[in-house]
């Protein structure tokens, strides 16, 4: 917009230069006209004179004297200095030796319009200067003969601009709603927003108004410095681990947890759960005490902990689902919904996969479950110590018969606990 006015005002000065460029070449024109009609109008009076002087010579020369006594007597001789008499509109000013005369006239702020006289006499002399390079300043008439316009720039051009706004992929502004997108979106284009109460929120196409938090175990990398295991306890353990590893395949737990929790995710958004997960990728550094955060803050329905166990023993096998105990007194409120979850998914997991000796392993030892104020159970999918186990849990068709086991105990939890 700045670059627009300043274009305006050069534009509104190099006309005002123009207007008065053409103004004082209006006026010199007409002064040279008047000065040769002048010089023909003397040319003419004298022939006629001489004319009569020829055929009354004597009384023009009487004439001729009586004047000159009465222009002594009216008008007396000036000095030899004075070229030119009074008053005498018709003498020309002397000019310069050299024609050439550099005229630049002032710019002035207003744009002059001069009003065309009724009589000639009101023409502008402008004043011609004795040195060629001297510069001329044209005469302004009496402020009755001119009208003066102040300089009006054009009406402001309204400039609609569009601000570019680069394109931000895989960022949603909320969250996927029911109504937003057609009920048959494919599950796997849902996206995840970050939940201002923690971890990454999936909003099913087919709400059924239960949300469920799903905690990949483990991460790339431990932290092994030491939290309460408990609100108020003084007893500490590491943050979290690393996990441990397949002992056929070496593929790491946190790995394979992670891998199967987001299958559980689209699985049970298909069925209709919101779902937020405390972790989407392994490169994170999340405590066992802030996992539990994630799903107290955002008013989790069931909280699920998915993890693969290991034993010193390479025979042992199965799955196992842990709860608290009874005299747990910091999640007394919901100790019996805990355990009819662990129950549940044990359960519906076997069924599904066809696994058995399964337990539920009751413990006031895990941090993740101490700290948690909903219903809660960690899910060990099987023994990563077993070589036909651990090759099972890292089978994708394997991996697809553990997730509907988990989807159908969480089903079945909620119609048991109504």
């Amino acid at each position: 917009m700045d670059k627009i006015k300043v274009l305006k005002i050069v534009l509104c000065v190099s006309l005002a230069f123009l207007v008065t460029a053409l103004l004082v070449f209006a006026v010199v024109t007409a002064v040279s006209s008047k000065d040769d009609n002048s010089r023909k109008e003397g040319k003419t009076s004298e022939k006629q004179e001489d004319i009569k002087t020829a055929d009354n010579p004597e009384k023009e020369n009487a004439k001729t004297d009586d004047k000159d006594k009465k222009d002594e007597v009216e008008n007396p001789k000036k000095d030899d200095n004075d070229d030119i008499k009074a008053g005498d509109p018709t003498e020309k000013p002397e000019e310069p030796d050299n024609n050439e005369i550099t005229i630049t006239p002032a710019v002035p702020d207003i744009i002059v319009t001069p009003i065309t006289p009724d009589n000639k006499d009101n023409v502008v002399t402008p004043v011609v200067p004795d040195n060629k390079d001297d510069i001329v300043t044209p005469i302004v008439p009496d402020d009755n003969d001119i009208t003066t316009t102040p300089v009006v720039p054009p009406d402001s051009v309204e400039i609609t601009v569009t601000p570019v706004i680069p394109e931000v992929t895989n960022v949603p502004t909320e969250p996927l709603k029911p109504d937003d997108k057609d009920k048959d979106i494919p599950i796997s284009e849902i996206e995840g927003v970050e939940s201002e109460n923690g971890g990454i929120l999936y909003r099913s196409p087919h709400g059924n108004g239960k949300l469920v938090c799903i905690d990949p175990g483990h991460q790339t990398k431990g932290n092994y410095k030491e939290e309460p295991v408990a609100p108020g306890s003084s007893e500490t353990k590491p943050k979290v681990s690393s996990g441990t590893s397949g002992v056929s395949t070496k593929l790491p737990e946190y790995k394979l947890n992670l891998t199967v929790s987001m299958q559980l995710k689209d699985e049970l958004l298909s069925r209709g759960y919101d779902v937020v997960m405390t972790r989407i990728i392994n490169d994170v550094d999340i405590t066992n005490i802030e996992r539990a955060m994630v799903a107290n803050n955002n008013n989790a329905d069931v909280f699920i902990r998915v993890h693969a166990n290991s034993d010193d023993r390479s025979s042992t096998k199965g799955i196992l689902t842990i709860s608290p105990t009874s005299s747990n007194r910091y999640v007394s409120g919901i100790y019996n919904e805990c355990y009819l979850l662990s129950q549940c998914v044990l359960n519906c997991m076997e069924n599904s996969t066809g696994s058995t000796g399964g337990i539920i392993w009751k413990t006031d030892t895990m941090s993740g479950i101490n700290w948690s104020e909903v219903p809660v159970t960690i899910v060990e999918m099987g023994y990563m110590s077993n070589p036909d186990e651990d090759r099972k849990l890292s089978d994708p068709d394997y991996q697809k018969k553990l997730v509907k086991g988990m989807a159908d105990g969480i089903d079945d939890f909620f119609v048991k606990k109504q």
